[in-house]
């Protein structure tokens, strides 16, 4: 009798472990999407050698944080208050970055007018904490692990401008051309140049 008992509580156990896996829940799965939409988002104030922009890439459309996996119709649901394992998932980006483009619309410097193409003087942070060139951040870009902002998946990196502002105001275009041709622009705000 006794042994029925424990094979009654064991046996269910022992089958549930083999549906969902050894792990005991499903390995999170990959789904792609997008990039439909690049916000370049700048202080309002800075000091004239510390401008960063902060570029974020996103989704457009909603989505569920994770989606769920049950042990439906198998007896075991009901003899355990109905076991579930969440099987997440995490988003990755179809395309990657192909080439960026900075465009001061403010004069920057004698050497930098309004309108120019101020790409070259942008730099980004790798992990390493090592400024490197956008050129060369292209080639490998560390954007992290994509988060969700409203359920909308994202992915950022900043530029930091290594050029010194010889103005009281600043501002920048920001173009993204990725792998499959399309091209994501965005505005930075003004910001305001306060001096030390």
């Amino acid at each position: 009798m006794k042994l029925k008992n424990i094979l009654g509580v064991f046996l269910p156990m022992i089958f549930l472990s083999l549906c969902i896996g050894p792990g005991g829940c499903p390995d999170p799965v990959a789904v792609p999407f997008d990039y439909k939409k690049l916000e370049a988002i700048a202080p309002e104030t800075a000091l004239p050698e510390q401008i960063v922009i902060r570029i974020m890439l996103s989704d457009t459309i909603q989505w569920e944080p994770y989606r769920s996996f049950r042990m439906a119709n198998l007896g075991i649901s009901r003899a355990y208050g109905g076991i579930t394992c969440d099987e997440p998932y995490f988003p990755r980006p179809k395309d990657n970055i192909q080439s960026i483009q900075v465009t001061t619309l403010n004069r920057v410097s004698s050497a930098l007018p309004a309108l120019s193409n101020v790409t070259e003087q942008f730099y980004t942070l790798t992990e390493g904490f090592l400024y490197v060139p956008l050129t060369r951040f292209i080639e490998n870009p560390e954007m992290g692990w994509v988060e969700f902002s409203n359920r909308i998946p994202y992915n950022e990196f900043r530029m930091y401008f290594r050029e010194r502002i010889e103005n009281s105001e600043a501002r920048f275009v920001v173009s993204i051309t990725l792998l499959n041709g399309t091209v994501l622009t965005d505005t930075t705000n003004t910001i305001r140049i306060t001096q030390n």
